[in-house]
């Protein structure tokens, strides 16, 4: 085998691999550099240890003032107060004396040692009115005594007639002066019974009786009825009457405008 003889060229020939490692290292070596001089430019890694973990105690609940403030709100609109019960209801008629008017009695009273019939309603009073009573006083006993009864009684529904333009009947006698009467042997005890039986059935006494009746509330008949005794003053004066109840015309239709059949009626 021939050999050829080693110069420095042949040398350089059979090393090659020499060189390529140390290129490597030089290559390895710069990259290191490179690393490291831009280490710089990049932030440090973060640690997720306890230390750095945030304090959830410290966090604050409430939003930031400039986000909840740029928000638009729109302001609470009131709702419309309710109209009370009654507001548009028309306002109470005003009678004579100042006393409402607001609807019709429900007791009528007559005070016989003033002369006059007073209208209530709920307790209050809505209504006075001057009054003659006869001429025997109060307290009727027997027919012809010419005295007005003294009880509770009712009003019954007003009756027209030549005499009277207006006449509203009252339930004399009731069962309290059917039992006086039979006590003052005024009436006999089937007289009683039949009228008590009558006053059951029809609401109203027989009127034909010892005790009188047809006793009732009305406007004067003429000047030139009753006795001349007066007891009110006016155009129209007032004068006693054989046991009725007498009011002046004018009171009288606003007595009839404020009552209704079946109101009661105390004369004491």
């Amino acid at each position: 085998m021939h050999r050829y003889p080693r110069t420095r060229r042949n040398v350089l020939r059979v090393r090659p691999s020499g060189y390529v490692r140390m290129a490597g290292v030089l290559v390895s070596v710069l990259i290191l550099a490179l690393g490291c001089s831009g280490s710089s430019t990049y932030p440090p890694p973060t640690s997720t240890g306890p230390a750095n973990r945030p304090d959830p105690s410290s966090a604050s609940t409430s939003e930031p003032v400039l986000a909840e403030a740029s928000i638009p709100r729109e302001e609470p609109v009131e709702a419309p107060t309710p109209a009370e019960p009654g507001a548009d209801a028309p306002v109470a008629v005003e009678d004579r004396g100042g006393r409402e008017q607001d609807g019709a009695a429900d007791l009528v009273v007559v005070e016989s040692d003033r002369s006059e019939i007073v209208m209530l309603r709920h307790d209050r009073e809505i209504g006075r009115f001057p009054v003659a009573l006869g001429r025997g006083g109060v307290g009727k006993r027997r027919r012809g005594d010419e005295m007005t009864p003294r009880g509770r009684y009712r009003l019954l529904e007003p009756t027209q007639s030549r005499r009277f333009r207006h006449f509203i009947p009252i339930s004399y006698p009731n069962a309290d002066d059917i039992r006086r009467g039979l006590d003052r042997e005024f009436i006999t005890q089937a007289e009683h019974d039949r009228m008590l039986a009558v006053i059951r059935a029809e609401g109203l006494a027989p009127q034909d009786s010892n005790l009188g009746g047809n006793v009732g509330i009305h406007a004067p008949v003429a000047p030139h009825v009753g006795t001349a005794e007066p007891t009110g003053g006016g155009p129209d004066p007032l004068e006693r009457t054989g046991g009725c109840i007498v009011m002046r015309a004018a009171d009288l239709e606003a007595f009839l405008e404020r009552i209704e059949p079946g109101t009661p009626i105390e004369i004491r």
